[in-house]
């Protein structure tokens, strides 16, 4: 199976980073990183080592005793986590048990240590989770030879699969029943679900039987199903519903795929922005986060360079019949900042561009929420904006359970 042998590769790869005491997740479905020889040495110091798997447990750890030169009296040592179970409160009382007391080796690269120790200069609240296991509201399926699955990591290896933990189980309950299609001629299957609406769109690129799909459709009571762009049975959309507010979702539209987290991250932004007159929202992609905070204003400005995420924004404007936001299409280098309260930014993995920040510093509002997805950009960027705001508290969210990847929301204010 894909993940198993994604396991056994990775185990083999070497350690390139020249971090210390470094933590390691070892998992059947991701590693973050691998250091054999610094596993074999952290035994022999007595330092901590957890093996966590959210497969199978016992599989992943004989994997590593294959690896590692153990005495049989180190191998008893070794702290096991079933993170099938979404045991992670036993984990968080781990961490946070007496060292001395323990003579096992950790083997996880905590996402929460990570963020505590790049930004160990500030306030970092405890990292807000939700679901660990069926959070993914998207996936694309590749078809090749009529199997349905994943391509191998850097490959053009497909590997069929059945089931995915991390993926809605709508979503795969639906699997079984796309492989009794014919899908000789199909090269892509994209499937979204509304997670509070209970609705799903199923967009097919290649050539099939559109009756037969038409009629699968039907039976399967699929909200929005296109073939090569044409919607050929029902809606063009499928539509979210948080917190009283809709969200029109095509098949090319940005959103969450945690929505749940998502919930989450956004309670955290307006808990940071507060209310205020003017706010004005910097890389607003869809406007969700606009929207989000639209009784906290009194008017909100969101600027976007993408002209099709504008138009879904205009359109979730539009149905919500919100009054108090307007958008512009446009870099957002090149807005004027004006008399803004607050600034919420949710830049790319690349950060804020140097213009932005020169922006932010010569017009000082009164704070500045963002919103990152990769924490090395966030930490370059707000030591460039501490010429005249000051960090007041960052909160990390695990959007992504079993990846790497992590959003963070941060707080910054007028000195």
């Amino acid at each position: 199976m894909f993940e198993t042998e994604r396991v056994e590769k990775l185990m083999l790869k070497k350690d390139k980073t020249k971090e210390k005491n470094c933590l390691f997740f070892a998992s059947d479905y991701h590693f973050e990183m691998i250091s054999l020889p610094y596993i074999n040495k952290s035994i022999k110091n007595n330092k901590e080592v957890i093996v966590i798997s959210e497969n199978n447990l016992e599989n992943t750890i004989n994997k590593l005793l294959l690896q590692v030169n153990l005495e049989d009296d180190e191998k008893d040592k070794i702290l096991k986590i079933d993170w099938k179970n979404n045991d992670f409160d036993k984990f968080k009382e781990i961490k946070e048990a007496d060292k001395e007391k323990r003579n096992t080796i950790v083997f996880i690269k905590g996402k929460e240590n990570y963020i505590k120790n790049l930004f160990n200069s500030y306030k970092v609240n405890e990292i807000e989770a939700s679901l660990f296991n069926n959070y993914r509201n998207k996936v694309t399926f590749h078809i090749f030879n009529s199997k349905l699955g994943f391509y191998n990591s850097n490959s053009n290896d497909l590997v069929e699969i059945d089931n995915c933990l991390l993926l809605d189980k709508d979503i795969n309950n639906l699997i079984p029943k796309i492989k009794t299609l014919d899908l000789t001629n199909i090269k892509e299957i994209m499937i979204r679900k509304a997670v509070f609406n209970n609705e799903i769109l199923m967009s097919f690129k290649g050539n099939i039987n559109k009756e037969k799909l038409k009629e699968f459709g039907k039976e399967n009571n699929i909200t929005s199903l296109s073939l090569n762009d044409d919607v050929i049975y029902g809606k063009s959309y499928i539509k979210e519903i948080i917190n009283n507010l809709e969200y029109t979702i095509n098949k090319d539209s940005f959103f969450q795929v945690n929505t749940t987290c998502m919930i989450k991250l956004y309670d955290k932004v307006k808990e940071y922005a507060k209310k205020g007159n003017n706010l004005l929202d910097l890389y607003c992609g869809t406007g969700t986060i606009g929207m989000y905070l639209k009784d906290s204003y009194k008017y909100i400005l969101g600027v976007e360079e993408n002209s099709f995420a504008i138009n879904s924004f205009n359109i979730n404007k539009k149905i919500n019949n919100i009054k108090n936001i307007d958008f512009k299409c446009m870099d957002a280098s090149n807005i004027k900042i004006g008399d803004f309260d607050t600034v919420v930014v949710d830049p790319p993995r690349s950060g804020l561009s140097k213009k932005v920040i020169n922006n932010l510093l010569n017009k000082k509002c009164k704070r500045i929420v963002y919103v990152s997805c990769n924490p090395k950009t966030l930490y370059k960027d707000i030591k460039l904006l501490e010429e005249s705001y000051k960090v007041i508290s960052l909160t990390p969210f695990n959007m992504f359970p079993k990846t790497k990847h992590i959003e963070t929301v941060c707080l910054l204010e007028k000195e």
